[in-house]
């Protein structure tokens, strides 16, 4: 957010300089647009052309971000499985499954490689991480002059007066008419044209037109739009709020609005029950209402509940919820009308987050309070500040607040960053909460900036918006699918034999014996000399005639060459990389010579000589080394007491070794049954395992999958998510056989997950789906027996959360689904297929659409005619070849609406009433509710009701269908009363009495002498009463005037003055 024409910096200095509060009066609608900075809720524009900027210094100068990953819990590296060669002459491309929301695809081309699961690290080779922790740009050439952040998705104001928003349209906050759905890309707003100002609430958007008028559109809840209208979907967008003068800025809390006026008056509306409205009360307001006190006002600042404002004198007004100090008054007192902030002065900007504040001086000083969760107050902890605190940030210009994070420009252009940093939203290349100011990684000059709840943007000097952060609804608009589950190619690989993947990080083995990474590299697991991750392949240096490669889950990666020596890189953690030197680069394998087999687990590895000796090095954790101890090996040890190996495997902490014999050794922690010897029992020596005629295994994180002589598979160890692939999901300490696997010739295995490669070339797997590791569609959570999901497999690797594959054919296969409809609607399922490869033949298309009915095309439209959520799936062969997708599809009834009619509104009591009510769209049959105001109610359509006594009702008519929707309209009612008519008042004596005459004074009447309530009252008819009582002559004092109040029952009155 910034303050509007106050933000220009004069050239020879960096902070603002004249008088801020003369420029504010001449208010953003006087300025040229690419000159006004008017932030509007969560908003940003461009700074002044021509105010001092430095070079952006990024958080992560040149280079790219540096994704953690390796050691964590969650990406926990695993044993790369073994599979068996196919021989060297195809041409392979590789391509990877990555997650994806509503589909996924699978494949099968000529030496293609596959990836799929997890790519939080780039693992899978797209260039596009599920988050982004550096500035991405919004995917679009023209230039934005504002922006605005709301949640899960963002909007841009144009130079030409158009207004764009991308990401999740739940709550229609896109604009386009309609609800669900989420665009990747912007989206120009149907319908609206010559703005000149914009503003985010977390759901809902506020647009300012050059004519002053106000428009609204997203989330209706608490009234926060100002207007009503009908249909439903005219909330999705965007409509006048009237009752309004003309405007020139607006701001979105998370259930109110407010709005600035030209004349320097404050305006809201919506939810009140912090005071958040200024109001002086805690009542919602349905309509725009003048925020009472409020004048000369030149910035409005929305947060979650509460409000600021800045008055041209530079002093700075909170109003609203105070639980977390942030109106900056030193209490937690919650306030319902605006109270001037204590210890501020000639304040230009001001920021609202969700609970704290950053307010920006004339000075280029900066203040902040409130909330001090994840650091984001910037002063080196997490403290919350009760008052304002001076920041270590200087010639400041402007700042954004988000909901745990805040973002701040200086006159230099550079962007500073501080608060929650989980998924990247601080754009430092991190995800490492920061608790005091970080330069931001954007490598372009900044002049505004806008924080959402999970992301943020960012807006250059040339008009570019960029984003960073969270992702997940396409809220950056950089022009990425959510999260996918379906394959991609990975260029630029040619040739590939065979595939490793490690925590973060993936690599391949070419047809020349060269070898390619991509991924993760804080620990130099790329190779390449430098801890720079990469989403794209590069080869690593120093590398040629390699003939295997291995990976090791914690960053560590092995090359055996055709010369029997063995070749390390990466992690040196525990000694996994057997030998001293620069790890960042190649570097030869102490002590070992004559290698035929290499392979790696987590923390250690271990290679076999052409004697069958095996040799280990690395962690020895729960005697994972097998030799005695617990003590970790630096460099390389020939393990004693076990027959000669052929190969082996390892999961976390434990080592399986296959024997020439076809028996299995195993040893390190058996906890889940991993070692196989029926028991528990960590073993710090090798020893047998129940399982014999083993051709070769592979390790997960603790489990074993082994392939015998006879192409059957075996499991043991972990099951919690199906990966032995048995059917169930127990533990199983000794070897139990996979049903419906023969001939296969390739394991894999993730932390959770199993892959298995058939003769046929089909690939099968089981086990963990919650990052697409299965490559099944994102309905599939876990699988506890086999599925094939791709044929024509060459080979098969997997990394921790990934999994890789090298086909000779590929189908793939995209669809193009919207999330949710109406029954009624039509509906178009879009599909893209792709074929990689050697492929012949015509595809069939088949789509199941969950409600019986199918279609053959491979872009049909289809109408649901029920509410529901429909589980639809599309299935497209070629050949042997399968790729499947899925999704769900909610489908909604019609929107409801009721009408509710009366014969007359207005009426003396007793009032009749006949009221008339219908109900329309929805699902029919509907039941009625009418509330007549007056306690009375009434479940039939068309009800009579009588109004016996004067007052205001509010009458609500309810209409709820069979789906349970319901909708509502209300009705005024204004039921009178006759007023008693008094034609005389005559005293009696013997005793003292008053004879009062007229006429309609009725039975029960009340009478009030000088607004005290008389009796005895004595009713003779609707002509004549009597007042008595020994105390009526001093009531009523001779000589001087005195009141009288006549009262009704029905509510009719009179007063009238008499004296005698």
């Amino acid at each position: 957010m910034a303050s509007p024409d106050a933000l220009r910096a004069p050239p020879s200095r960096p902070r603002l300089g004249g008088d801020p509060r003369s420029r504010h009066r001449r208010g953003p609608l006087s300025l040229p647009l690419h000159r006004v900075l008017i932030p509007v809720g969560r908003t940003v524009s461009v700074f002044p052309r021509g105010s001092p900027r430095g070079r952006n210094q990024a958080c992560i100068r040149n280079k790219r971000p540096q994704w953690r990953g390796g050691g964590s819990a969650e990406r926990r590296p695993k044993e790369r499985p073994m599979t068996r060669s196919r021989g060297k002459g195809y041409k392979t491309f590789v391509i990877f499954l990555a997650a994806m929301s509503l589909a996924w695809s699978a494949w099968a081309q000529t030496g293609t490689a596959y990836a799929w699961g997890k790519d939080d690290y780039g693992q899978i080779g797209t260039g596009v991480p599920v988050q982004r922790s550096l500035p991405v740009q919004v995917a679009d050439s023209d230039p934005f002059v504002q922006l605005g952040a709301g949640i899960y998705w963002g909007m841009g104001l144009k130079a030409d007066g158009t207004v764009w928003t991308w990401g999740t349209n739940g709550n229609g906050t896109l604009g386009q008419g309609f609800y669900g759905g989420a665009s990747g890309t912007p989206q120009a707003v149907p319908g609206l044209a010559e703005v000149v100002s914009i503003g985010a609430g977390p759901l809902h958007a506020l647009a300012v037109k050059a004519d002053g008028s106000l428009w609204t559109w997203g989330s209706r809840d608490a009234y926060k739009l100002g207007r009503t209208c009908s249909p439903l979907t005219c909330y999705a967008s965007p409509g006048a709020v009237s009752g309004l003068p003309p405007m020139t800025q607006a701001a979105g809390g998370h259930n109110h609005s407010l709005a600035l006026s030209a004349d320097g008056t404050v305006w809201a509306w919506g939810s009140n029950e912090y005071g958040q409205l200024g109001t002086g009360t805690t009542g919602t307001a349905q309509t725009p209402v003048q925020v009472p006190g409020l004048t000369s006002i030149v910035f409005i600042a929305a947060g979650g509940y509460h409000s600021l404002a800045i008055r041209s004198d530079g002093t700075l007004w909170a109003w609203g919820g105070n639980f977390s100090n942030q109106l900056g008054d030193g209490t937690t007192t919650t306030r319902l009308s605006p109270v001037q902030v204590p210890g501020l002065a000639d304040v230009a900007f001001v920021a609202a987050g969700s609970s704290h504040n950053l307010a920006v001086l004339e000075n280029g000083t900066l203040y902040v309070w409130g909330s001090g969760n994840h650091g984001k107050l910037g002063l080196g902890d997490t403290s919350g500040q009760a008052s304002p605190a001076l920041s270590p940030l200087s010639n400041v210009v402007s700042a954004s607040a988000g909901e745990e994070h805040s973002v701040v420009l200086k006159a230099d252009g550079s962007v500073w960053v501080f608060g929650k940093n989980d998924v990247g939203q601080l754009g430092d290349g991190t995800t490492t909460d920061r608790y005091s100011p970080t330069e931001c990684g954007i490598q372009t000059l900044t002049t505004a900036a806008s924080a959402g709840r999970d992301h943020t943007l960012l807006l250059a000097s040339n008009g570019q918006a960029w984003a960073v952060g969270q992702d997940q609804n396409g809220q950056l608009g950089s022009g990425r699918e959510p999260v996918k589950w379906s394959p991609v190619q990975v260029a630029g690989l040619g040739s590939v034999v065979s595939l490793a993947g490690g925590g973060g990080w993936s690599m391949a083995l070419r047809e020349d014996g060269t070898v390619w990474a991509w991924g993760e590299n804080s620990n130099g697991a790329l190779g390449n000399g430098t801890r720079t991750p990469s989403d794209v392949p590069v080869q690593i240096p120093g590398l040629s005639g390699v003939i295997r490669i291995a990976a090791a889950r914690g960053g560590g990666g092995f090359a055996l060459k055709s010369d029997g020596t063995v070749w390390s890189w990466g992690s040196r953690y525990y000694g996994l990389l057997g030998r001293d030197g620069d790890y960042l680069t190649v570097g030869q394998v102490e002590n070992l010579s004559d290698i035929v087999f290499i392979g790696a687990a987590w923390w250690h590895a271990f290679a076999v000589k052409s004697d069958g000796t095996l040799w280990m090095w690395g962690r020895g954790y729960y005697g994972a080394l097998g030799n005695g101890t617990t003590d970790n090996a630096s460099y390389p040890f020939q393990l004693a007491g076990i027959p000669p190996v052929a190969m082996a495997a390892g999961g976390m902490d434990f080592t399986a070794a296959v024997l020439q014999d076809g028996g299995v050794y195993a040893w390190g922690q058996g906890d889940s049954g991993q070692l196989g010897d029926g028991t528990s029992t960590d073993h710090f020596t090798p020893q047998p395992a129940n399982i014999s005629n083993v051709a070769s295994i592979a390790g997960g994180y603790n489990h074993v999958l082994a392939i015998h002589d006879d192409g059957t598979v075996s499991g043991w160890g972990a099951n919690d998510r199906g990966q032995l692939g048995d059917g169930t999901t127990q533990n199983r300490y000794s070897p139990v056989p996979v049903p419906g696997l023969v001939g296969a010739t390739g394991l894999a295995a993730t932390i959770q997950s199993s892959l298995v490669l058939q003769g046929d070339g089909t690939l099968w797997t089981f086990g963990d789906n919650t990052n697409g590791e299965l490559a099944q569609p994102f309905s599939v959570s876990t699988g506890t027996a086999p599925v094939q999901v791709a044929a024509s497999v060459l080979t098969i690797g997997s990394g921790a959360n990934h999994g890789l594959a090298v086909v000779t054919c590929a189908l793939d296969l995209s669809t193009s689904v919207p999330s949710s409809g109406v029954m009624g609607q039509p509906v178009a399922f879009g599909s893209t297929l792709n074929l990689v490869g050697d492929c012949t033949g015509t595809p069939a298309y088949l789509w199941a659409f969950g409600d019986g009915a199918e279609s053959t095309e491979a872009d049909p439209s289809h109408t649901y005619a029920s509410a529901g959520t429909y589980a639809w799936t599309l299935t497209v062969t070629l050949g042997s070849l399968t790729a499947s997708a899925g999704g769900n599809f909610s489908v909604a009834a019609p929107p409801l609406y009721a009408d509710a009619q009366a014969d007359t509104l207005t009426g003396n009591v007793p009032l009749t009433v006949h009221f008339t009510g219908s109900g329309t769209g929805g699902i029919a049959p509907y039941t009625y509710l009418w509330d007549f105001g007056d306690g009375g109610t009434s479940t039939e359509a068309n009800p009579t009701h009588l109004y016996t006594t004067k007052g205001d009702y509010t009458v609500t008519f309810t209409v709820r269908d069979t789906t349970n929707q319901t909708a509502t309209e209300t009705l005024a009612i204004a039921a009178t009363a006759l007023a008693p008519q008094i034609t005389s008042i005559v005293k009696k004596t013997g005793p003292f009495r008053l004879l009062v005459s007229g006429s309609n004074l009725q039975q029960g009447v009340r009478v009030f002498i000088n607004g005290i309530e008389w009796t005895p009252v004595t009713w003779k008819s609707a002509s004549k009463i009597v007042l008595k009582g020994s105390t009526l002559k001093t009531a009523v004092p001779k000589g001087t005037p005195t009141v009288f109040r006549f009262l009704n029952p029905d509510g009719g009155e009179v007063f009238t003055t008499w004296q005698y």
